[in-house]
This record gives C-alpha cells, sequence and structure tokens, in this order.
C-alpha cells in the first residue's frame, strides 16, 4: 500500500497541474474572443454610449446638467482619439497579456516537467520494487495456472475412464472404437509415440541432452493438448486418450521439475561460464523460470567476481595501484558481461534491466568499499594525493567502460571516494604548512635563483614568449619560498586527476589559504623601519 500512495502522490500533482494550466489556457481563449468581438462592433457600442438616454423626467435640471456633463467628459476623449489609435491601445495590452499568459503557461510546464522528475527519481528504488513484485506475481500466477490445468486434466480423465471402458465392451467401431484400434497407423503411431515420450525424456536426461528434452518436452505438451480437445456433435474423438494424455501430462510436470533442478544446479556451479551458462540460463526462460534464470545469471557472475579476487592483496609500497588495477579489471568486466548476457537472453525487458541495474549498484558500492579500506584509508592518513589521485582515475576509467551499455556508475564512486580524497587533500595541505613553517622559521632570507623542476617545465604553456619570459632568471626568491612553490606544483600535478569530483574548487581555497598564512609570515619577519632608522 505505501508504494501504491507514494506512486499516487506524483499522478496527483501531475493532474493537478495540468488542470491548472488548460483553465488558464481557457481564460486565454475567453479573453482574445472577447476582444475579437469589441473590435468588430466599436462603432455600436461608442454611438449608443454617446446619447444617453433620460426615461425618467423627475429629475432636477442641476442633475441633468451634471450628468450631461459627466457624458461630455467620457464622450470627449473617445472623440479626440481616431479610430486607429484605439485599436493600436487595445492592440497592444491585449498582447502585453497574451505574452504574460504565456509565460505563466511556460513557467507551469517547465514547473511540472520538474516536478515530474522529482517524483520519478525519489520513487525510483519503489518502482524497481514493484516491478519485482508484479513479475513473480505473473510467474506465480503462470504456475498455478499449469498446476489446475493438470488437476483438471487428471479429473478429465477420471471422468471419462468409465465412459472408455463402456465403449470398448460395446464395441461400437464405427463411431468410437476407431480412433483407438490398430487399424488406423496414424492414431496408433500418436498413441504409441505418447506412452513411450516419458522413457525417451528420461534417456534424454540421463544424457544431459537438454536441446533434445526441452523439445521432447514441447512434443509432449501438444499431446496433451490433442488429448484434452473437445468431441465435435458427430462424435469424432481426439486422435490421444485422454486416460492416456493425463498420465503424460502428470510424467512431463516431474521431467520439467528434474530438468529446471538440474538447469538450476548447472548454473551455480563457478567452473561453468560463457557459452554454456548463456545456455542453461536460455533453457531456463524456455521452460517458463525467466525471473529465476535471470536471479541465477546474476549470482553466477557474483560469484566469479568474487573467485577472481579472492588472492588479490593491496600493495603498501605503490598505496594499492596494481590492487586497484586488478580489482577494477575483475569487477567491471564481469558486470559488462553480465550485461551483455542479460540482453542477449532476455531482450529489452524493463523488469530484468532493472534487477540488472539494481545488482550492478550493489557490486560497484562493494567495490568502493573495498578500495576505499585497503587503498584510500592509508593513502589518506599518509597525505599521499598523488597515490590516492592515481587509484581514483584507475576506478573511474574501467567505469566509464560500463557507459556504453548504459550504466553510469560514476556518480556513485565519486560519492564513496570524495571523503577520503579530501582527507588526503587536507593532510597534504597541512604537511606544506608545516614544512614551509619550519623552513622558514631558521632561513635567513637571503634572495636566490632556482633551478626550474622538470614537472614545472613541462606545464608551462607552449608559447615561445611566455615560455622564455617564465624560464629567465627572473624569480629570484628565498629558500622558504622556493620551498612552497616547489611543493605547490607537486600538490596542483595530483589534484588535476580529480577535476571530475568536484574538488577543484575545495584545492585552490586550501592552497590560497596556505599561501596567504605564508605571505603574514613574510610580513612579520620584515623588520620595522622606524627601529631601523632610530639605531
Amino acid at each position: 500500500m505505501r508504494v501504491v500512495h507514494s506512486m499516487d502522490l506524483g499522478a496527483v500533482s501531475s493532474c493537478c497541474l495540468k488542470r491548472r494550466l488548460f483553465r488558464r489556457s481557457r481564460t486565454c481563449l475567453a479573453g482574445f474572443v472577447l476582444w475579437k468581438r469589441k473590435r468588430r462592433h466599436g462603432n455600436l457600442l461608442s454611438t449608443e454610449t454617446s446619447a444617453p438616454v433620460y426615461e425618467n423626467e423627475r429629475f432636477t435640471t442641476a442633475q441633468q446638467t451634471q450628468r450631461i456633463s459627466c457624458s461630455c467628459q467620457i464622450v470627449t476623449p473617445c472623440e479626440l482619439m481616431s479610430e486607429k489609435q484605439c485599436s493600436q491601445l487595445s492592440t497592444s495590452r491585449d498582447g502585453q497579456e497574451l505574452r504574460l499568459m504565456i509565460a505563466e503557461l511556460k513557467g507551469l510546464q517547465q514547473m511540472s516537467a520538474k516536478e515530474m522528475i522529482k517524483s520519478m527519481i525519489s520513487h525510483y528504488a519503489l518502482f524497481i520494487q514493484t516491478s519485482r513484485e508484479v513479475t513473480d506475481l505473473e510467474e506465480a500466477i503462470l504456475k498455478l495456472r499449469t498446476l489446475l490445468r493438470s488437476r483438471a486434466g487428471v479429473v478429465r480423465s477420471l471422468a471419462t475412464i468409465e465412459w472408455t471402458e463402456h465403449l470398448a465392451h460395446t464395441k461400437q467401431s464405427d463411431i468410437s472404437m476407431g480412433c483407438y484400434t490398430d487399424d488406423d497407423p496414424v492414431v496408433s503411431k500418436l498413441e504409441e509415440n505418447a506412452r513411450a515420450l516419458p522413457d525417451v525424456l528420461d534417456v534424454l536426461l540421463a544424457e544431459r541432452k537438454v536441446d533434445l528434452a526441452l523439445s521432447a518436452l514441447e512434443e509432449g505438451e501438444d499431446m496433451v493438448d490433442t488429448g484434452y480437445a473437445c468431441t465435435n456433435l458427430e462424435g469424432d474423438l481426439s486422435p490421444v486418450n485422454p486416460v492416456t494424455a493425463a498420465f503424460l501430462q502428470i510424467a512431463l510436470s516431474e521431467r520439467r521439475a528434474r530438468l529446471v533442478t538440474y538447469l538450476s544446479d548447472i548454473c551455480q556451479q563457478p567452473f561453468v561460464q560463457g557459452v554454456e551458462l548463456r545456455s542453461a540460463i536460455a533453457a531456463l526462460n524456455r521452460l517458463g523460470e525467466g525471473t529465476r534464470a535471470h536471479t541465477l545469471l546474476l549470482l553466477a557472475h557474483n560469484e566469479r567476481i568474487k573467485h577472481n579476487t579472492h588472492g588479490l592483496r593491496p600493495s603498501g609500497t605503490s598505496y594499492g595501484g596494481a590492487f586497484t588495477a586488478a580489482l577494477s579489471q575483475s569487477t567491471f568486466s564481469a558486470i559488462a558481461q553480465a550485461g551483455r548476457d542479460s540482453l542477449a537472453v532476455f531482450g529489452a525487458v524493463p523488469a530484468y534491466a532493472s534487477e540488472l541495474v539494481v545488482w550492478a549498484r550493489d557490486v560497484t558500492e562493494f567495490y568502493a568499499g573495498q578500495i576505499k579500506q585497503h587503498v584510500l584509508s592509508s593513502a589518506a592518513a599518509a597525505g599521499g594525493l598523488q597515490a590516492a589521485a592515481e587509484c581514483v582515475q584507475i576506478a573511474f576509467g574501467h567505469c566509464s567502460l560500463l557507459e556504453a551499455q548504459g550504466l553510469t556508475m560514476c556518480p556513485l564512486l565519486t560519492k564513496v571516494f570524495r571523503s577520503s580524497v579530501k582527507q588526503a587533500m587536507e593532510a597534504n595541505l597541512k604537511r606544506i604548512e608545516e614544512s614551509v613553517t619550519a623552513l622558514a622559521s631558521a632561513d635567513d632570507w637571503t634572495l636566490t635563483f632556482h633551478q626550474q623542476t622538470a614537472l614545472f617545465n613541462s606545464r608551462l604553456p607552449s608559447s615561445l614568449g611566455l615560455r622564455k619570459s617564465l624560464g629567465r632568471a627572473s624569480v629570484k626568491l628565498s629558500c622558504s619560498a622556493h620551498r612552497f612553490s616547489s611543493m605547490a606544483q607537486d600538490f596542483m600535478a595530483g589534484v588535476s586527476p580529480l577535476v571530475s569530483m568536484q574538488l577543484a574548487g575545495v584545492a585552490l581555497e586550501g592552497l590560497s589559504l596556505r599561501f596567504n598564512n605564508y605571505v603574514d609570515m613574510l610580513i612579520k619577519a620584515v623588520p620595522d623601519t622606524t627601529k631601523v632608522q632610530k639605531k
């Protein structure tokens, strides 16, 4: 009931907005029609209002003169204005009102679209849960229908046993026994096939020939349908005995259950992959177990991820760069393969696509938790911003490959990685401030030239003139200033891969704050000029 109520709120809000839009448009059209009528009958209205008639003669002369003066005051401006000016004025006013109404309608339309999008996003999880429940309910109804059909066949066969025995004893070969005698080779062959089909299915299941077993099951279902066919008015019977059809249906149900169990066991084996897994899933789907087959497909790929990542261990020397690459390769390749298998076997079914998205989101969240626990936490504690940025860049590179299949998981990685990367950034900025402060306390403030690093030269602009101006020996700084410059360059080099995480602004603010602190320190280190002059 909660799902229904939450889904109804969005529908009610959109319905109310549609009603408001309809009322506003109807009011706008009514005003336009009224303006047309006024413009068409403007001369008649002006002639009627210009000559007022007094029916009651008991008015005084003063009142009559007052009314005449008022009417003159009203009529005189209308007489002064020409008909063209009046029409232009009314047209401009009505045009402004129409433009205002159109703007209001567009605003209401945009608000309605935004509210519909917000409602859809907020209720997406409930929509997926409801669709899965509806799919499960449909499967249960189909199973119940099959069960009722088998029970009805048994009841029908038991009801026709006495009638068939009576026909056999009376030997009415011209009406009823013609279908069951051995004189007709076609009927005898169908009867023999119906009786021998359970044994054939047992052999096929023992030999693990799934495709042939599925074809035999479909053939047996056709025989059962033929055996339960109704007789016509002339008394002709169906080519298969209803009793034989009933026993055949029971045998088919047992073999079907055995085949479903066998295929489910195959899908749960860790060594079953690729074409073999898709064949087993497709066979389950043909047997009417679509939901179960899709769930087994996702579980098989999940077990594959666990098996491939079981022996991976993070490397402490490189802050887990190799571990991140291996884990990303195993996780996102399995998600991509699961998406391809689901599309190849089940097609673009919305219920299965929603289940795939939910499963991929859970797997990606688990992967992000592993990277954060084994790699980013140690990097953040040690202030290794470049190592953390390298791991994040590897993860985003593998995750972006899923966007071709419609699976966008990069925002989820950003949400999980943001706190650890921000912690590493703050630790790096704190280390810069402490190092520069310690060096500035012992600095002699002698200005020297400093050779530019290869990292700085690689980031210089491509313009030759600007490169020469920056590369000239014009940067003469103290030892602490050179230290601050080199550490700031290294910091910005580590931050550049994190632009997609929207942390560039935070990094620049932190670096500018440390620079202001360093400038304040320089100002305090400069001696007072008044004291120097006194000395």
